[in-house]
């Protein structure tokens, strides 16, 4: 979670000061997040929140929800009702008390998600969220090696190249899903990775952004560099988040 996320939620619930439960999602788009309020159209909106349908479908659409958020009026204690609602959607709940600004995060019992990793070179970043995107679908790949430097292509070097020649994958052409893709930024040498997810999307992690699901076009696709395909068993589609 990005270290001022929470802080600005609570500027948020600060500013709400009807007596409805008020709500909101977390809202990620191209690795960057934004709080959206979300009316509240519940039967007894003093005492549970129901989200708006068509706009949490349209912000579903437009990026990924990475948490939703509503206000309790003297406490931040999940009810029966968030709890079975957080494990339905398959995504967390932050819960406020708006009185004291406390707050509990609700996770769904079978909730996995990659998406909305802060940046860091060599802990998170497009390597590691490829990798992780791997083993969520049984597939291990090896890690890098330990010396690797930051911006190693000003530097004359080839690393990504270098390792994923020795894993399991095989140049190819077309995209599906699973497909590990290169790309060559502001150069010729290939300097990030993601893989594609269908529907002209992919996941990656930016630098300076959250790791995240994201459209090729119109921006990644110039700078497209190969496409490798997994040589084993077909990857199984899951739901990863």
């Amino acid at each position: 979670m990005p270290e001022d996320l929470i802080d600005k939620l609570k500027t948020w619930i600060n500013t709400c000061d009807s007596p409805h439960e008020p709500c909101a999602v977390v809202h990620l788009k191209k690795g960057k997040i934004q709080i959206v309020p979300v009316n509240n159209i519940s039967e007894d909106p003093t005492n549970y929140f129901v989200l708006d349908h068509n706009s949490f479908v349209q912000l579903s659409l437009t990026g990924e929800v990475l948490y939703i958020v509503h206000g309790h009026i003297d406490n931040c204690t999940p009810s029966d009702y968030d709890i079975k609602c957080c494990n339905s959607v398959n995504i967390p709940y932050i819960i406020f008390n708006r009185l004291t600004l406390e707050y509990t995060i609700v996770t769904p019992t079978t909730y996995k998600s990659l998406s909305g990793r802060v940046y860091e070179f060599g802990k998170n970043d497009c390597f590691e969220a490829t990798r992780d995107w791997y083993k969520a679908h049984d597939i291990h790949i090896s890690p890098r090696s330990s010396d690797w430097i930051d911006d190693w292509w000003l530097e004359g070097h080839d690393y990504m190249s270098e390792v994923i020649g020795v894993w399991p994958f095989t140049e190819c052409t077309g995209l599906q899903y699973g497909d590990l893709l290169t790309f060559a930024v502001e150069t010729d040498v290939e300097n990030h990775i993601g893989v594609y997810i269908d529907r002209d999307c992919f996941f990656h992690h930016s630098v300076n952004r959250l790791s995240c699901k994201e459209n090729l076009y119109p921006f990644w696709v110039k700078h497209l560099k190969k496409v490798y395909r997994y040589e084993g068993h077909s990857i199984k589609r899951i739901y990863w988040g």
